[in-house]
């Protein structure tokens, strides 16, 4: 198949094709347009379908910005370089500028100095559901710390942020637990779980702890939540979101991800069509996804099976460097593909296979006769009878290698800079509120903690005292008992040192003890004490003559007791 004659696709739309039709008798028709090339004129192709239906009245909302140069941002700029000048010459069209409004989530690393005009915003924590969370949890949507979120971020209140949702969590699972005396981490939110006896919410927080810097989850009432009604009423700009200052590649996707679901939730808002432009798509839905973004790739793809029947229309356009990397529910829901030159082998044949192209295809497909060149697929089947396209390029700029989009804007709009010291001061006065709220709210938990655990204490001592006069009176008979037995212990002791002759039985019955070995016991103990108390052992001192026992020396007797028998 050769090249055919250079068609625009607003011409091709409206005459050769319905499966490419934007607009007919004021009806509009829902695309998901998938754009691939692996060279030059990928981006400027998505431009100038997006300048075609925003001609035609859709809202355009571009909700990923992958290589973070503010690619889109750029439509704000006339075309100025000479390819681009001249393309628009032969066209008859004028090189002017987009209106555009930027936005981007709020973070604490908001760089200091002149930036351009952005709208800075958060989403509320009560908008976010299964699927964002999810993706942040890296787990199913129907596992219990989903369930356990998703309930728990409906039912906060509207001045509650990321404590306020984390502590009613933890109230929640210490619902199920006893009492622990556990003092409150600052660290952790203030959160007094220790991770082995509330596992799920140490996990909770350790998802949120990003949003710390990076803090655009936020209470419902915050000021720079996003709102919808106005962007989806709005036809006269781009609506370009960007995450140039989140270093974290997983809440960069969780940015795309919170937009793509908050825009479908609140379609019935927008009085007019929508199309979403998602670029590089492959980096959210890769062909084989692993951890968070199988998660992600879940939720976008499901999105985009559904929007098109959504609201007044639904439209979108995603583009993609290599085919053989996207994932194959994702390419295969396109209703219209453009494919320009792809790179390389191997997905040249990766994608033949998966459609049996023909081999004049297959060798279109490895070298387009010229740049910014597309075949126009509607499902999978080539439009042969179409030829070779190319597309009207944008009127507005296009990003190119060596621009820097601040000096652009620089350039351009020099007036309209500004610097964001007094809204950083202002959301970090808004963080702490919310931290020294839950602060006192600790301190009053933990007081009223400490007196119910001082009024059981008072209980437990009331109970003690009332059994008291009983414990004392056995004491005192117990003690008496003792004092009367150390007595006697002392008597048989005395009379045995004052007359060593006298045998245990001797004393015994002199004492009215019944047993002689009741009173050798008794002497022995004594001797142990006495001892005790003046360092000398009682043997030691009947060595010296002064006890009985065995021969000492002349004319001292020594008693034996063997077998309850005395030998004198």
């Amino acid at each position: 198949m050769k090249l055919e004659k250079i068609k625009s696709i607003k011409r091709i739309g409206l005459e050769d094709t319905s499966d490419l039709v934007v607009s007919k008798n004021h009806n509009f028709i829902a695309n998901n347009i998938l754009v691939h090339n692996s060279g030059w004129g990928k981006g400027l192709a998505s431009e100038s379908i997006a300048e075609e239906l925003h001609k035609l009245g859709y809202i355009v909302l571009v909700i990923a910005d992958p290589k973070i140069e503010l690619e889109w941002g750029y439509s704000m700029f006339p075309a100025d370089e000479l390819y681009h000048t001249n393309e628009l010459k032969k066209q008859g069209k004028i090189p002017e500028g987009k209106k555009v409004k930027l936005y981007h989530p709020f973070t604490f690393s908001i760089p200091n100095g002149f930036l351009p005009d952005m709208n800075f915003f958060t989403f509320s924590l009560k908008d976010l559901g299964r699927k964002e969370w999810g993706m942040l949890a890296e787990t199913s949507w129907d596992t219990d710390t989903v369930k356990l979120l998703v309930n728990t971020s409906q039912n906060i209140g509207k001045e509650d942020g990321i404590f306020g949702l984390l502590h009613h969590v933890q109230d929640a699972v210490r619902g199920k637990k006893d009492k622990k005396d556990i003092h409150p981490d600052w660290n952790n939110f203030g959160l007094s779980v220790k991770s082995g006896t509330a596992k799920s919410v140490t996990e909770i927080s350790n998802y949120l702890k990003p949003f710390k810097r990076d803090f655009f989850l936020t209470k419902d009432s915050c000021r720079l939540k996003l709102d919808w009604g106005k962007i989806l009423t709005d036809p006269s700009h781009y609506h370009v979101f960007v995450t140039n200052w989140i270093e974290d590649d997983k809440l960069k996707e969780f940015v795309v991800l919170s937009l793509f679901s908050q825009i479908v939730k609140h379609k019935n808002l927008a009085k007019r069509p929508l199309c979403i432009i998602i670029p590089e798509v492959r980096k959210l839905v890769p062909f084989k996804p692993q951890g968070y973004k199988m998660f992600l790739s879940e939720a976008i793809k499901e999105n985009l099976s559904t929007m098109r029947s959504m609201g007044r229309g639904m439209s979108s356009i995603l583009d993609s460097q290599v085919f053989s990397d996207i994932d194959e529910d994702v390419s295969d829901s396109a209703t219209v593909t453009l494919i320009g030159e792809l790179g390389g082998a191997r997905d040249v044949e990766k994608l033949s296979k998966a459609r049996n192209y023909k081999r004049d295809i297959r060798e279109q497909l490895s070298n387009m006769e010229y740049q910014n060149s597309f075949l126009i697929s509607a499902g999978k089947d080539i439009k042969e009878d179409l030829g070779a396209i190319r597309l009207w390029f944008p009127s507005h700029m296009h990003c190119e290698p060596h621009y820097n989009f601040f000096e652009m804007y620089k350039k351009y709009f020099s007036e309209k800079m500004v610097r964001y010291t007094d809204l950083i001061s202002e959301m970090k006065e808004m963080y702490k509120a919310e931290e020294l709220k839950f602060k006192e709210k600790l301190k009053r938990k933990e007081k009223q903690y400490k007196e119910e655990k001082e009024k059981e204490d008072r209980i437990k001592q009331d109970k003690i005292l009332a059994k008291s006069g009983i414990i004392e009176r056995e004491e005192k008979a117990q003690e008496k008992e003792d004092k009367s037995k150390e007595q006697i212990m002392k008597l048989c002791y005395d009379m045995k040192q004052k007359d060593a002759s006298l045998s245990y039985r001797a004393i015994a019955k002199e004492m009215g003890i019944k047993s002689h070995k009741t009173v050798k016991n008794y002497i022995d103990k004594y001797a142990e004490k006495v001892e005790e108390e003046s360092g000398e052992d009682f043997e030691d001192n009947f060595v010296k003559g002064e006890g009985g026992g065995k021969f000492r020396g002349e004319g001292v007797m020594v008693e034996e007791i063997e077998g309850g028998e005395e030998d004198v």
